[in-house]
């Protein structure tokens, strides 16, 4: 049996509105799946807007979820888009990706995505 997680993608800050929920199924323990991620966001940031010359961005937390989907799905199985805020699939840790609002940003300025992860309690 496969070490299950959910990723909750935000639409902006860590209490935003959840973007997309997305599942997978083994391998999403830190050092798997929480390295993906990492690797995934590499030197990139979120920005408002593009400039020309700006291929290391995501323009906005949509561009970055697409990205992350694309990224994490190279076969059949193990990853899959959930409904919004789903919880109780069995998961044992749980990853919230959202952009740090701490600065206003302007057209083509580039923020930071910031990955949050516990582990679900079980009894």
């Amino acid at each position: 049996m496969g070490t299950r997680a959910l990723i909750h993608v935000k639409e902006a800050g860590k209490y935003s509105d959840t973007l997309v929920t997305i599942y997978r199924q083994y391998d999403g323990c830190p050092d798997g799946l929480g390295e993906d991620i990492k690797r995934i966001i590499g030197d990139s940031g979120i920005s408002n807007g593009i400039s020309n010359g700006m291929e290391e961005c995501f323009n906005g937390m949509g561009c970055f979820a697409a990205w992350l989907i694309k990224e994490l799905k190279d076969k059949i199985g193990n990853v899959y888009i959930y409904a919004p805020n789903s919880k109780d699939v069995g998961e044992e840790f749980v990853y919230t990706v959202f952009k740090n609002e701490s600065t206003a940003l302007g057209v083509g300025e580039v923020g930071n995505v910031i990955v949050d992860c516990y582990v679900v309690e079980t009894i």
